[in-house]
């Protein structure tokens, strides 16, 4: 291939690989915000179990995830649910520790952890880097154009 048409098709394909990163990205973003947002319902919660994933994050890199397993009443029920937010250490979830945590009231499984800096954490950052991809994209397209 010459380097013309790889230069050319390296300049289609940036713009596009951006835009859906970015998009994707932000959409998890607000995914997290529309979750704290519905999770309205203060409870006293209680770590009963943390939960050890092996997790690949590549061909070579591989890392163990803890999520904590939360108990907490609902409407009168019990109810136990896993985060979907982890850490890589199992230092920070103590099984016995006493956390508020906010549910829907539609939904009594799904929760928001004030505490747990992770998902916060995750959330602002897959915010600013989707905005970063989309930025990119329309630089990328920018210059895609002044160079022809």
């Amino acid at each position: 291939m010459s380097e013309e048409l790889l230069f050319k098709v390296m300049f289609f394909l940036m713009p596009i690989g951006f835009f859906i990163s970015g998009f994707f990205m932000l959409r998890y973003s607000l995914k997290v915000k529309k979750r704290k947002e519905d999770c309205s319902v203060a409870a006293k919660g209680t770590i009963v179990k943390v939960i050890k994933e092996y997790n690949r994050l590549g061909d070579t890199t591989s890392r163990h995830i803890y999520y904590p397993v939360y108990e907490y009443m609902a409407n009168g029920e019990q109810i136990t649910v896993k985060s979907k937010e982890g850490l890589f250490s199992s230092k920070v979830y103590q099984v016995g520790t006493q956390v508020e945590l906010y549910y829907n009231p539609q939904n009594t499984e799904q929760i928001y952890v004030p505490s747990d800096k992770a998902g916060s954490r995750v959330q602002t950052g897959f915010f600013w880097g989707g905005l970063g991809f989309l930025f990119a994209a329309v630089l990328s397209i920018v210059m895609n154009v002044l160079l022809k």
